[in-house]
């Protein structure tokens, strides 16, 4: 991986590759899933979605619990909901901001990959349509509702990197959970399904309201392990990440939520002093 330069200082990243969730983090997926969901409920007997606010607050499990989703029709049912979505692929964009997110992190020599529930083959015609394909090295939909650690596992032996030195980043507490499992770090994306209330409950090691954070991530990530910026953070943890969290999780996660111009001043003297 190539080292990204800070003024006169030659500084390598913490992380070498991101590895994207599809739906609701790279793309807006949202509105064609609920509209495809509540034609399957009308088909199957589930409860309709009439409150899409109210989803952003559950994880899988309440969810189906809330929309009287049996757990043994999900995988029929899940199968079903990918071969709509297909039909539809057309229809799907990128979320705002996010090619030059990734346009962006990739100049500063990081290595993209793309571990989703969705098809392949609908992820590669989106990529392909946004002219991103090229800066993907890999690319796999598992077709299922689970088992994306695996395919997060998969992704790092194929873009030759240590499970520790990739950032995953999903928008459902369920990415936290399957980053967890691969042993990779995890971003947790606001603008997608669940709601930053939602994710932060499940302690990620970064939140991002907007996709270019991202660039931000990588560049401060590659101080951390200066111990100037641990005593800092830990001295200026935000309130809302202070109480019965992890103290690295929330130092980490408190310092993308500072001012950018202090946020600068704390990197640029870190790097100054080691």
């Amino acid at each position: 991986m190539g080292p990204w330069r800070n003024g006169t200082n030659t500084v390598t990243l913490r992380y070498r590759l991101v590895i994207w969730d599809f739906d609701g983090t790279l793309a807006d997926t949202l509105r064609l899933a609920l509209a495809v969901y509540n034609r399957l409920a009308e088909k199957h007997g589930f409860r309709p979605v009439t409150d899409p606010m109210s989803v952003r607050e559950m994880n899988l499990s309440e969810f189906l619990t809330q929309y009287s989703v049996p757990a043994w029709r999900v995988p029929l049912a899940f199968a079903s909901f990918l071969a709509e979505v297909k039909s539809s692929s057309a229809k799907i964009r990128l979320n705002q901001h996010v090619a030059e997110a990734v346009r962006v992190t990739a100049e500063l020599g990081v290595q993209h990959a793309v571990v989703s529930s969705n098809d392949t083959n609908v992820i590669e015609r989106c990529l392909s349509a946004n002219d991103l394909r090229e800066q993907f090295t890999y690319v796999r939909g598992t077709s299922r509702i689970f088992g994306k650690e695996r395919r997060i596992r998969d992704a790092c032996r194929c873009c030759q990197t240590e499970f520790g030195d990739a950032l995953y980043v999903g928008d459902e507490v369920r990415d936290v959970a399957a980053a967890r499992a691969a042993g990779v770090h995890i971003a947790s994306a606001t603008w997608g399904l669940n709601s930053e209330v939602a994710l932060r409950a499940e302690a990620p090691d970064f939140i991002l309201d907007h996709p270019l954070q991202l660039a931000e991530v990588l560049r401060a990530s590659a101080c951390w392990a200066c111990p100037a910026v641990r005593c800092w953070l830990n001295v200026k943890r935000a309130p809302e990440t202070a109480c019965g969290k992890a103290e690295s999780t929330a130092g980490r996660a408190s310092f993308f939520r500072i001012k950018p111009a202090v946020r600068t001043i704390v990197v640029s003297s870190v790097f100054q002093d080691h």
